[in-house]
């Protein structure tokens, strides 16, 4: 029965575990990583106890082992949440793909400026665009929609601001149009 509840307990951190990078969650690797380091603990008891019954001696190592994996799996959580504390860029390919995405709308010269980050696996994202329009109500049009077009394209986008920047005759205008 206990070797039984040792398998789902690892089937189910590793189902979970990939549930949870498939959907970025962190605190669902963490809960993972957490049944694993479980169940890896319990198996290293398990397997002392069959060489205690066959006669080795095999408590020490396996002591040793499990404080081994603990600490380990411990900094491992610790280093992620400190990670999801800061300040992080979002990876290179999705900040390309969304500029991309972004300057293939025929009012929009060039995304000036990306600023992005995570949060607790969730992407924020701020551009400053340069826009072909005179227009300042246009522009605030163009944002709202880029800003919708970004969530609807990438899921894991919670905000996306963009500041768009109107040119008249090639140069820019002053100020820039925030767009909550």
């Amino acid at each position: 029965m206990a070797l039984a509840s040792l398998v789902v307990t690892i089937d189910f951190g590793l189902y979970q575990l990939r549930q949870g990078r498939k959907l970025n969650s962190p605190a669902l690797i963490a809960d993972a990583q957490d049944y694993l380091a479980d169940g890896l603990s319990t198996a290293l008891v398990a397997v002392s106890l069959v060489g205690d019954h066959l006669g080795l001696n095999l408590d020490r190592w396996a002591a040793g082992a499990v404080a081994l994996f603990v600490f380990w799996a411990g900094g491992q959580l610790l280093w992620r949440a400190l990670l999801d504390l800061m300040d992080e860029a979002i990876d290179r390919k999705s900040e390309r793909e969304i500029i991309r995405l972004v300057e293939s709308l025929q009012r929009v010269e060039k995304v000036e400026r990306c600023l992005s980050r995570t949060a607790g696996g969730r992407f924020i994202v701020d551009l400053d665009v340069v826009l072909r329009s005179h227009s300042h109500e246009r522009a605030d049009r163009i944002s709202g929609s880029l800003e919708r077009d970004i969530k609807q394209q990438f899921p894991l986008v919670v905000m996306a601001r963009i500041r768009a920047q109107s040119h008249r005759s090639g140069f820019p205008m002053a100020g820039l149009l925030s767009v909550p």
